[in-house]
Formats: C-alpha cells, sequence, structure tokens
C-alpha cells in the first residue's frame, strides 16, 4: 500500500540520518581527542558552555594570562580543525 511504502521511506531516511549523525559524532570526539585537557576546555569555555567563563577568570584557572589564552584558544581551534577535516592548503 502506499501509506506502507511511505512508511519505508521515511524509515530509510531516519537510518540514514541517524548514521550520519553517529559518523559526525565520531568524528568530533576524534578530533575533541587530539586536544590536550587545557585545549579542551579553552574551546568548551568559548564555544560550547552555555554560560562560558569570562576569558579572565578561565585565564586565571589555567595559569594563563588573558592574551596568552586568547592564542591557545586559537591554536587549540586550529588543531581541532586540522583533526576533522585535515589538511585545507591548497599548496603542493
Amino acid at each position: 500500500s502506499p501509506e506502507f511504502m511511505n512508511c519505508k521511506i521515511e524509515a530509510n531516511k531516519l537510518r540514514q540520518s541517524i548514521s550520519l549523525a553517529q559518523s559526525t559524532t565520531r568524528l568530533i570526539e576524534r578530533a575533541l581527542d587530539s586536544l590536550t585537557e587545557p585545549e579542551r576546555r579553552i574551546l568548551s569555555n568559548f564555544y560550547m558552555d552555555s554560560s562560558p567563563k569570562p576569558a579572565n577568570v578561565l585565564s586565571v584557572e589555567l595559569g594563563f594570562s588573558v592574551r596568552s589564552l586568547y592564542r591557545a584558544r586559537d591554536e587549540a581551534l586550529a588543531k581541532f580543525t586540522l583533526a576533522m577535516y585535515g589538511s585545507l592548503s591548497t599548496k603542493e
């Protein structure tokens, strides 16, 4: 029946979506595993926490100056991006 076929198509779409989400989750977990604990804390604070700590508070907790914290954030983000996507360089 058409309803049955629609249900089968919808179930297949859902399975594909779940598979993609699982693959993406594994990729993100591997990229996070490539970071040190301070790098994970920094990225989590800046990009994932719903109420991030001010930079001056986090820098004191990690023993960085605020300037060094922002530098560490940029380096951790670059490291995470490289782990997620590989080299994006177009140079040969």
